[in-house]
């Protein structure tokens, strides 16, 4: 047989704390949702969302804003 005669005493209790902190973490973030719901609120930008309106603004004088005056 080759290999350290530790591998399987070490193996085992590194594979338990390991599943034991990513199950941790997976509840942990279950238990707040914050993220989950934070693009179903109105008017709530996530980073690195780009927000496009679905009418381009108006200006006061009824002209869309950005556009040259037509001639």
């Amino acid at each position: 047989m080759t290999g350290s005669s530790l591998a399987p005493v070490i193996i085992p209790i590194v594979a338990a704390i390991s599943l034991s902190v990513f199950l941790f973490i997976v509840y942990y973030a279950d238990r707040h949702p914050e993220w989950k719901s934070a693009s179903q609120e109105p008017g709530h930008r996530i980073a690195g969302q780009v927000e496009s309106p679905a009418v381009a603004p108006r200006t006061g004088s009824g002209e869309l804003t950005g556009e040259p005056p037509s001639a």
